[in-house]
């Protein structure tokens, strides 16, 4: 849809919570009218952008097809492989939530990380900045994480887990996962803590409760299978570069996208003549 006519559609729809479109609105609706050479010049322009994108659309597609699959063969437990429940190796907390936050927030230098889900990204591994900070007497009322620990979401989400960056502290809505460094290597962690094998755990034992919630001890009470340090790391360097090359991909589609709604710009105002 060019700007033209997104422009049309606010300005007809303006000051209005219910929008309606009317056939007697049309007949005002103004654009630029090219030559039927030049409009065909156009057209295969951004054509050409919109077989670009979706080239790239199917091969980000391939490429996290083919990341699943190696995620399931590599994270299959092997005979060697231990097996041990998550609480008897790693330690999980909830978070608190000092009350009436609005009292503990601050733009102080000497604030603390306040880490909210809107901190995250949908596709994010890692937690790098917060939006707002507390004073340091909110930390008394909740949790204090530091960087290299992992936030699960206990409800939104489900179990998605984070790396954490940044040193702060987390509201109930959050568990952390700490001192794990002696049976996994960070990054492997990650990919076993997304993995199917460990969501079905979650999903099996949260069954029931009519809302999908995590607590606790049904995160301490999941079994994790997982090889010795060396073999986490050749499996973690496999799939991080299968991240890299997604998120390259995803780069490139968002370049894209952005080259055709300049180009849309610059085409449909006459700005640029093809012919």
């Amino acid at each position: 849809m060019s700007f033209y006519f997104d422009n049309f559609l606010k300005q007809i729809t303006a000051g209005s919570t219910i929008t309606h479109l009317y056939q007697k609105d049309f007949i005002h609706f103004n654009f630029i009218l090219p030559s039927l050479p030049e409009q065909k010049a156009i057209a295969e322009v951004l054509s050409g952008t919109d077989t670009w994108i979706e080239s790239l659309e199917k091969l980000i597609v391939k490429k996290q097809l083919i990341k699943q699959g190696a995620m399931q063969k590599l994270l299959t437990p092997k005979e060697d492989w231990e097996t041990k429940k998550l609480g008897e190796i790693i330690n999980v907390f909830r978070g608190g939530s000092p009350r009436p936050i609005q009292n503990f927030i601050t733009n102080t230098s000497n604030g603390i990380n306040w880490i909210k889900i809107g901190d995250t990204s949908p596709k994010g591994k890692y937690i790098n900045n917060t939006e707002e900070k507390i004073i340091p007497a909110g930390e008394k009322y909740s949790r204090l994480v530091n960087s290299g620990d992992f936030l699960l979401s206990n409800s939104m989400s489900f179990g998605r887990p984070y790396i954490l960056k940044i040193d702060g502290c987390i509201h109930d809505g959050w568990l952390v996962l700490q001192n794990y460094h002696s049976h996994f290597e960070t990054e492997f962690l990650y990919y076993l803590l997304t993995s199917k094998l460990i969501i079905d755990q979650y999903k099996s034992k949260a069954a029931g409760s009519g809302v999908l919630n995590l607590n606790k001890e049904l995160v301490k009470s999941v079994y994790l299978q997982y090889p010795k340090i060396k073999e986490q790391t050749r499996i973690a360097t496999i799939l991080s570069d299968m991240d890299t090359e997604i998120e390259n991909l995803e780069q490139k589609l968002t370049k894209a996208q952005q080259i055709k709604q300049g180009l849309m710009q610059e085409l449909l105002t006459g700005r640029i003549r093809l012919v």
